[in-house]
């Protein structure tokens, strides 16, 4: 009895890695064919590592699954279990003092549940399922339901969660992680009713506060930046019509926990630095960033980002490289001299640039027979490949290839679709024009288009 003792020990410890850090996890899927090819990973929810994760392995091919994760400690973790077909995420809740944990997966619905039947398990178990109905519900019906009724089903997204730890009374982190998990799921609520009133273009708007109490009320807490939609609803409530350094200040007066101000912080810098439009000049950009990346402790990464964005100085001509047309013959830029010329960088690859073809090909309609000359010049690596979608578009006129990496980076280009304008003596006039899909470009182009 004790050699088999020790052998069962001896196969724990391969399993989990007994006396290494974190808890170790087994998880077991239903015995069922829909459940074949599944990944299964552990997100530990932690104010430092909310999107910390470890995949599990499968223990000799079979439905169970075993590895470590780093320790959470509030003891909540996300398993997500997904393969080609499906996909599933539900919370958890392991005590703290814990390092091994095995539990069983069982389907329950359109949901996976766990084994686990503690009262806080129970308590996360019953808010999951309330959810999946209730956004199931509203996903169906919000086309025809009336305002008020979608209102209160949105807001009952609150009081259920509320409701459920006041009857379960789980542990006081895992009703924490109920109302913040309800916050977050009213606020993505309100988003995805809005979403299907444009698209089934009903006039009706619905704001967070309409359904929300102000989030500095709820979500200043370390474990709220564990929802991502959470730190959009504090980005959502800051004024919008203010420079980011009036954000910032705002933020910091309204918050005071170090995690929710960091993440949030970081978060509206980082939208700062990809929208910004260098032609409102670099140096005062990076001037700004500077200031607030040492007054609030940002990472200093964000700066060789922005730095990547310094564009080619207006009056440059277009780079020396070598352009070949669908037959094959070199093409000189300066050909489109006389005229002011409009640059689309693309690729067959790139989806976006895709998408904006059918309007290009309007735009250039609407523009027949002014003085601007549209170019469309593909960095496609592969030839075939660009002639295959050129035809699979429909794609007309100047079309050039150019499969010379150095052209993105002579004109410091980290991404495509770019559209550039050129003026009739072949020099740079805007370096980041708006797309054809825009309302912007047509008034401009136009404009150009007027001038002798």
């Amino acid at each position: 009895m004790k050699l088999l003792t020790t052998f069962v020990s001896a196969v724990l410890c391969a399993i989990f890695n007994v006396g290494a850090q974190g808890v170790g996890f087994k998880v077991t899927l239903p015995a069922d064919s829909a459940y074949n090819g599944m990944r299964v990973l552990i997100q530990n929810i932690s104010p430092e590592s909310a999107k910390s994760f470890s995949e599990l392995k499968s223990v000799n091919g079979s439905q169970a699954f075993a590895g470590r994760a780093e320790a959470s400690p509030y003891g909540i973790y996300r398993i997500i279990c997904s393969n080609s077909k499906y996909q599933y995420s539900l919370p958890v809740y392991v005590n703290p003092d814990d390092t091994v944990v095995a539990l069983g997966m069982q389907t329950s619905g359109p949901s996976l549940v766990s084994s686990l039947s503690d009262t806080s398990n129970r308590a996360l178990h019953a808010y999951q399922e309330f959810l999946i109905q209730k956004s199931i519900r509203l996903s169906h019906e919000t086309d025809s339901m009336p305002l008020d009724e979608i209102k209160a089903r949105l807001s009952s997204l609150i009081t259920a969660g509320n409701s459920i730890v006041d009857s379960l009374k789980p542990e006081p982190q895992i009703a924490e992680f109920i109302r913040l998990w309800a916050y977050s799921s009213a606020f993505e609520g309100v988003d995805m009713a809005n979403y299907l009133f444009r698209r089934s273009r009903r006039d009706m708007y619905i704001a967070p506060t309409d359904i929300l109490p102000p989030p500095s009320t709820i979500l200043d807490t370390p474990m709220a930046t564990a929802f991502m939609s959470n730190v959009l609803a504090v980005i959502t409530s800051l004024p919008n019509s203010v420079p980011i350094e009036q954000q910032l200040e705002v933020l910091y007066a309204s918050y005071r926990t170090p995690g929710v101000r960091s993440t949030v912080a970081q978060n509206l810098v980082t939208g700062f630095v990809n929208d910004y439009n260098p032609s409102d000049g670099m140096a005062e950009g990076e001037k700004r960033l500077a200031s607030m990346i040492e007054k609030y402790s940002l990472p200093e990464n964000l700066m060789t980002v922005f730095k990547s964005k310094k564009i080619v100085p207006e009056g440059t001509p277009f780079p020396d490289v070598m352009l070949v047309d669908r037959d094959g013959n070199t093409v000189d830029f300066s050909r489109f001299r006389g005229k002011y010329v409009y640059v689309d960088l693309w690729a067959s690859w790139c989806g976006p640039c895709c998408a904006e073809v059918p309007h290009l090909k309007k735009l250039e309609k609407d523009m027949a027979g002014s003085n601007v000359e549209f170019v469309s010049v593909s960095l496609d690596s592969s030839r075939d490949s660009w002639v295959k979608k050129m035809e699979q578009l429909d794609m007309h006129g100047n079309q050039l290839l150019c499969n010379d990496d150095r052209l993105a980076q002579m004109l410091n280009v980290k991404g495509i679709p770019h559209f550039l304008v050129y003026d009739p003596k072949g020099r740079l006039l805007i370096y980041k024009a708006p797309r054809p899909s825009s309302e912007q470009i047509l008034p401009t182009l136009k404009a150009l288009g007027a001038k002798e």
